[in-house]
């Protein structure tokens, strides 16, 4: 979606973030969707609504805090898809353009110096898979639910 997008209406930052958008929204929405489900269900939340509590109380203190807590990972996961993403679009001529920086762009301009220099292209790598690697790890914290200052 956001290849097509950015294609269409020739690169640049907003037709990759719509592109991007439109591709994982539905992800965030089934998730979210089954997680406010299957918290309608339990005891405390029927026992909130017995109790005399409003649909906006209920909706603030027990379905958004676990919802949320869920959709972290989820995103903390998609930042990491989304940045792998934004450099296939980049080394493809499809990103940013030439005087924004963008690790995919860098690539691709480092290709033809690979043989004489082949230092120079781990740069943009590396930088892409340790910033990728830790948004997964993110990701396993908040999948596990561990808080980062404990």
């Amino acid at each position: 979606m956001a290849l097509a997008f950015a294609a269409f209406f020739g690169g640049g930052v907003i037709p990759i973030i719509l592109g991007l958008n439109l591709s994982f929204w539905p992800s965030f929405a089934r998730m979210a969707r089954a997680i406010a489900l299957s918290t309608l269900k339990e005891n405390h939340v029927e026992a909130a609504r017995l109790a005399g509590y409003g649909g906006m109380t209920i909706l603030r203190r027990h379905l958004l805090p676990p919802v949320l807590q869920q959709l972290s990972g989820l995103v903390a996961l998609n930042i990491g898809v989304a940045i792998i993403s934004i450099s296939s679009l980049g080394f493809l001529g499809f990103g940013l353009q030439p005087p924004e920086p963008e690790w995919g762009a860098m690539i691709s301009e480092l290709i033809p110096y690979m043989a004489a220099a082949p230092i120079q292209l781990g740069g943009p790598c590396l930088a892409i898979f340790l910033t990728v690697s830790a948004m997964s790890a993110l990701a396993g914290h908040f999948a596990q639910g561990t808080r980062l200052d404990a």
